[in-house]
């Protein structure tokens, strides 16, 4: 069966400072959960504002990476995009999975986790550090900048998303 791509919410407020790199490394392993599964994936990197990258090689992972967005946590508008993005590409975007990867410092709209819960996708959220809960997650993997802890979190990472 034909599995829809993974979009991922990459939050690249100021308060993910500290989180940058580990949170590239695990974009990278999400990448390669999406070539080993054949699904495409998209990014959508967000703090003050958004933006949309269909990801196609390592190469533009590295460029995201390279040009963070900075700045306040906008959330909503983000998520809103994200929402387009899967009206616009319902066909492929039948049986596709949620990945947020944030400190879950940010306001979160009731119409978003109404959403999330009325589409029955998968919502799996890569909490880093002390964040707070969110309660439109399906899975929450919370991440620690300790190597074996992550290691795990990403074992447990390519569980969920390979679930169908």
């Amino acid at each position: 069966k034909e599995r829809g791509p993974i979009l991922l919410l990459w939050d690249q407020s100021v308060s993910m400072d500290p989180w940058n790199e580990l949170t590239a490394a695990l974009v990278f392993s999400i990448y390669e959960v999406a070539q080993a599964e054949k699904r495409k994936l998209c990014i959508i990197q967000f703090a003050s504002k958004h933006k949309i990258t269909p990801i196609t090689s390592p190469a533009k992972i590295v460029e995201v990476y390279d040009h963070p967005l900075s700045g306040g946590t906008e959330f909503d508008k983000a998520f809103a995009a994200a929402r387009k993005w899967v009206e616009e590409n319902s066909k492929v975007a039948a049986d596709m999975d949620f990945v947020l990867v944030s400190d879950g410092q940010f306001h979160l709209a009731e119409t978003h986790k109404q959403y999330v819960a009325a589409q029955k996708r998968k919502f799996i959220y890569l909490q880093t550090g002390s964040a707070v809960h969110l309660e439109m997650a399906t899975v929450t993997l919370p991440i620690s900048r300790d190597e074996s802890e992550f290691e795990a979190v990403g074992e447990k990472f390519i569980q969920e998303v390979m679930k169908a």
